[in-house]
């Protein structure tokens, strides 16, 4: 049985938290709040890795539900240091979705975190939230095509039961 993907928001705005959780529900992500920022990478390193998959399908299904989906990356902090994090959670894990909410913005700020791997990137305040919404919700159809991918070239080599259910669609409007 399939859980809804995980989603890491780290920085302190709770309203906007509150408000991201109210557009997309525990029906369609587990939303998961983290205060501080500079601790993202140390938070991933606890998921399992790509590598620490095996051929058993618990395991494989473990793993799935464990991963994060993205991060919503709302740091309160120079736009300098914001894409430096940005750069360690890439340099962690390359395949990682990044969205970025810039709280001051500049140009250059929003131009490298483009360039540096961010799938999108907002400027506060987020008004209104459709946009960001969309972008995570594009995030979410993105991991589901590869938790399937990845499920489907297991399941041709052998290494899992061809008897896996099939993902479910996370990103509907429930």
């Amino acid at each position: 049985m399939h859980q809804c993907p995980r989603l890491l928001y780290a920085g302190n705005d709770k309203a906007l938290y509150h408000s991201l959780t109210a557009h997309l529900p525990q029906d369609v992500c587990r939303w998961e709040l983290l205060d501080d920022p500079y601790q993202v990478v140390e938070c991933l390193q606890k998921t399992p890795s790509l590598e620490s998959l095996s051929g058993d399908s618990t395991s494989l299904e473990g793993s799935f539900r464990e991963r994060y989906a993205a991060v919503i990356l709302d740091p309160e902090i120079p736009p300098e240091s914001a894409t430096a994090l940005l750069r360690e959670i890439k340099e962690y894990d390359g395949g990682m979705s990044v969205i970025m909410i810039a709280s001051q913005p500049t140009s250059v700020a929003i131009s490298l975190a483009r360039i540096d791997g961010a799938e999108a990137c907002f400027v506060k305040p987020v008004e209104p939230m459709e946009p960001l919404v969309e972008a995570i919700r594009t995030t979410l159809r993105k991991f589901e095509r590869w938790e399937e991918s990845l499920r489907t070239a297991l399941t041709c080599s052998g290494e899992i039961s061809s008897e896996e259910s099939p993902a479910t669609d996370y990103t509907t409007n429930q």
